[in-house]
């Protein structure tokens, strides 16, 4: 009993397999070609097909489109079909379709056809050899060739060093015996016995000139190298010149200080001096802004809750920023606690509105760079930008298409990259911590290496070894420097120069006070602890800051409420560890997380024998 069921499983899962094969056998297949001295090859094919079901006739798919690499299209022109019955053509993808019978009348058994048709494939692009490429029988028949032949004639006599024939599935080298005719010009041969998806493939080199009549495609690609050099060089001076000229800031005298700027907020501090607005740095250092200066109380109400209390609204002189802060806060209440706070995402909300605000608030009132320098800066982004665009289109000039998108898309990744860590970089006003900042050159010398590597990888089809590689330089080049050092041109203005002095003064005193002199301090200003934390907490030193104060005693603000005496780390570690943890709980809860994962004679030549089904022209044949 088992058997037979194993017996018709096994003929269930293999029916789709052997009805898939075509309706008809190949019993003899002949193809006639003569080759010109314009490398056009004239095709006669000869076939005796057996049908095995009645069929109305059958297709002869003959491909005209080719992509030897993978972003290089290849182009056949296709003319003259004849057939010794009605045929109907058209065109399906990359192939042209001849349909071959009547819709109106059925075939079965032996049946002959004759195709015959011109086939120019366009200049190969290789200015060492010409080359004669082609599957006389193409890998797509599915069905068995009992009987093969070929006969082509080329123009001159050729080389039978240089002639390779090759037969079996796709992808094999085994050779095909054949022979070449007393003139030297025809190679010819026969194989029997082939199975689906067989291929006999023909390739022929000869000394770069043999077709004498083929108009090869005019090449400019040598021209468009230079061009791009030459204005690579000039864009990578202007760039040069525009950072010596514009670029240099003043060198910051910053004399020790024990207050901020006069007017500055914690906010205002924070902004100056990385040119950002982020929330656990800015954002978070205002509410301790807020509340010393009288705005609000801060009250902690247990362990996973504190409650935040409006006293007053800040004045209309306050920067718009500011009371734009508040404002998004209270949101029209009393009081907010940090749940509530997490439910309204404020952390994010706070970020978007009063980042563009703060920029928007200083280029009218303050620009803290030179209007000049930061034009400057922008037409170096652009120039960068439209590098990258020249450089797909001169990199691909003899194959416009897929590669000059290919191209494209890694420069621009690449620019946008780059642009974002010569922000990074640049953007601390001289306030960097050499390891960091050494990291992020590292970084970026990493991504433009990256960029010119696979730039190169995907320009080598088009403009060969040497062309490609010097291209590539260039171009990572000058994108690294328009996109990285862009950032370096923007010339700080007067004001920020005083302001940047007077803040890195005032983050000196912070981050290096003496005990001693703090105990004198507080007891000059009891507050003065309090005074100070917010820009501590924007200048990222709320830490080193607040442990100064540890071994010291003294009140608490009247602003912070709690059960409990807690010292000045204590205060700022309380609130800031509950803060995250709240917040990012709640937030959770709201925003679950995502599921789910993640290529003879005395003219130079290749000696590469090609493959089966590697060559040019060929395509199949099925019924209908």
């Amino acid at each position: 009993m088992k058997k037979p069921l194993l017996a018709a499983l096994i003929l269930f899962l293999l029916l789709p397999i052997l009805s898939a094969r075509e309706t008809f056998t190949v019993d003899g297949y002949h193809v006639d070609v003569s080759v010109d001295d314009e490398g056009r090859s004239t095709f006669n094919e000869f076939l005796d097909l057996d049908f095995t079901s009645p069929s109305h006739g059958m297709i002869r798919d003959i491909q005209y489109r080719f992509k030897p690499y993978p972003l290089r299209t290849v182009t056949a022109e296709i003319s003259n079909i004849k057939t010794n019955v009605d045929a109907l053509l058209s065109y399906n993808g990359d192939y042209i379709s001849l349909r071959l019978g009547d819709p109106d009348e059925y075939v079965f058994g032996p049946v002959y056809y004759h195709i015959m048709y011109d086939y120019l494939l366009e200049d190969d692009g290789n200015r060492d050899y010409d080359e004669w490429y082609v599957n006389l029988l193409s890998p797509a028949w599915n069905t068995d060739v009992r009987s093969f032949s070929f006969s082509v004639t080329f123009p001159y006599e050729v080389d039978p060093e240089r002639i390779w024939v090759t037969y079996g599935e796709y992808g094999s080298t085994a050779p095909l015996e054949h022979s070449i005719s007393s003139d030297g010009k025809t190679v010819s041969g026969i194989v029997y016995g082939l199975g689906p998806y067989s291929a006999v493939t023909l390739r022929a080199e000869f000394d770069e000139g043999y077709f004498t009549a083929r108009e090869a495609k005019p090449d400019y690609s040598g021209l468009f190298k230079i061009l791009y050099l030459v204005i690579a060089a000039g864009a990578l001076f202007f760039i040069y010149y525009s950072y010596s000229t514009l670029g240099r800031d003043k060198e910051i005298i910053s004399p020790v200080r024990f207050s901020p700027p006069e007017g500055l907020s914690s906010l205002d501090v924070g902004y100056i001096i990385d040119n950002t607005v982020t929330f656990d740095k800015d954002i978070l250092s205002m509410f301790f802004y807020f509340a010393d200066k009288g705005y609000m109380k801060i009250e902690e109400r247990g362990k996973d809750d504190i409650l935040f209390s409006k006293i007053k609204d800040v004045e209309e002189d306050r920067p718009p920023y500011e009371r734009m802060l508040f404002s998004l806060l209270f949101q029209n209440s009393d009081s907010v606690d940090i749940k509530e706070l997490a439910r309204r995402n404020f952390a994010q909300s706070a970020e978007a509105k009063i980042a563009p605000e703060i920029e928007r608030s200083y280029e009218r009132e303050h620009p803290l760079f030179e209007k000049k320098s930061i034009q400057r800066a922008s037409l170096i982004r652009a120039i960068g930008g439209f590098a990258s665009v020249l450089f797909s289109v001169f990199a691909s000039i003899s194959n416009m298409g897929e590669l000059t998108l290919f191209l494209l898309f890694p420069s621009l990744i690449s620019f946008a990259v780059l642009s974002l860590i010569g922000h990074r970089y640049f953007s601390n006003n001289g306030v960097r911590n050499s390891i960091k900042a050494l990291q992020i050159i590292l970084l970026a010398i990493m991504t433009g290496a990256l960029f010119c590597a696979v730039s190169y990888l995907l320009a080598i089809s088009s403009m060969g070894m040497a062309g490609s590689l010097i291209l590539s330089f260039f171009n990572a080049a000058l994108i690294f420097s328009s996109s990285f050092f862009s950032f370096a041109v923007n010339k700080r203005s007067e004001y920020a120069d005083k302001m940047l002095s007077e803040i890195l003064g005032y983050r000196e005193f912070l981050e290096k006070v003496e005990l001693e002199q703090l105990k004198v301090l507080i007891e000059e200003d009891p507050g003065f602890y309090y005074h100070n934390l917010s820009y501590a907490v924007a200048l990222n030193l709320e830490e080193n800051y607040s442990r100064k104060f540890e071994s010291i005693k003294f009140s608490s603000p009247s602003w912070y409420v709690t059960s409990d005496y807690v010292g000045s780390y204590a205060m700022w570690y309380l609130f800031s560890s509950r803060w995250r943890r709240v917040y990012s709980m709640e937030r959770s809860l709201i925003e679950p997380p995502p599921t789910g994962g993640f290529k003879g004679g005395s003219g130079s030549h290749s000696g590469f024998s090609g493959f089966s089904g590697g060559g040019f022209s060929g395509g199949g044949g099925r019924s209908w």
